[in-house]
């Protein structure tokens, strides 16, 4: 089962190419292996030099993605504090509560665009 596996990996991530030698009629077969990372930015590289709209916009995600995920972790921490600040019953804490209801409205499209970033990333 491993060894399936391992050929699996090997023919997915390997690259087929001819050099070409002093002769004309001769065409040598070699194989070059890349690894996933490698193709990744192989690709990069070429869409950045092709297609430098979709390059800059890619960036534009990048950044906005990390923005809302910063936004998602300060939420996540105030949150955190409020809880471990209250005492008596929770469910009679007016700002925790709100705070709650507040984040819950302010997270789910975030949530929503992170979500398909990841999707679309695998």
């Amino acid at each position: 089962m491993r060894q399936k596996w391992i050929e699996e990996f090997i023919a997915a991530t390997t690259l087929s190419m001819y050099a070409c030698c002093s002769c004309s009629n001769c065409r040598q077969s070699s194989t070059l292996l890349l690894a996933p990372t490698q193709i990744a930015d192989i690709t990069a590289k070429t869409v950045s030099s092709c297609r430098p709209d979709l390059a800059n916009l890619k960036s534009a995600l990048v950044v906005s993605n990390a923005r809302m995920k910063a936004e998602l972790a300060g939420i996540e921490d105030h949150i955190l504090a409020l809880l471990s600040a209250a005492s008596g019953n929770i469910l009679e804490d007016e700002e925790l509560i709100n705070t709650l209801a507040q984040s819950k409205v302010s997270c789910k499209p975030k949530q929503h665009s992170l979500c398909c970033w990841q999707s679309y990333r695998a």
